[in-house]
């Protein structure tokens, strides 16, 4: 086992389809795969209030269309949930990978919504 806590912590996303070599739809980090805007998260970011608005990063459809060149894991410093850790109103995206969740292992990672 590796004695690094990071890398212990990295967790592979999970895939919903894969539409093209590096291609890969992926539920919405952001609103959790609901569609809706979160506005209210409890102190472990867990979304306790969902407004009415559309989720902007998704447009509503609670998937991402990605491409990444290597394995896309959950991003580590939201956790996955692609919001900020902050007790903001309404919810914040994450100032690293701007609401998505999710990063490239190695590489880069493109939305290609």
């Amino acid at each position: 086992m590796n004695k690094d806590p990071d890398i212990n912590r990295i967790r592979q996303v999970a895939i919903i389809q894969t539409t093209a070599p590096n291609s890969h739809v992926v539920q919405c980090g952001y609103c959790g795969g609901t569609g809706r805007k979160p506005l209210r998260t409890d102190a472990e970011c867990q979304v306790t209030d969902w407004s009415t608005l559309t989720c902007e990063l998704c447009k509503g459809k609670g998937v991402l269309r990605i491409e990444c060149q290597d394995i896309p894991v959950y991003h580590a410093y939201c956790r996955g949930t692609g919001r900020s850790a902050s007790d903001s109103f309404p919810v914040s995206r994450c100032s690293e990978c701007r609401g998505v969740g999710i990063q490239s292992l190695t590489g880069t990672l493109k939305v290609l919504n």
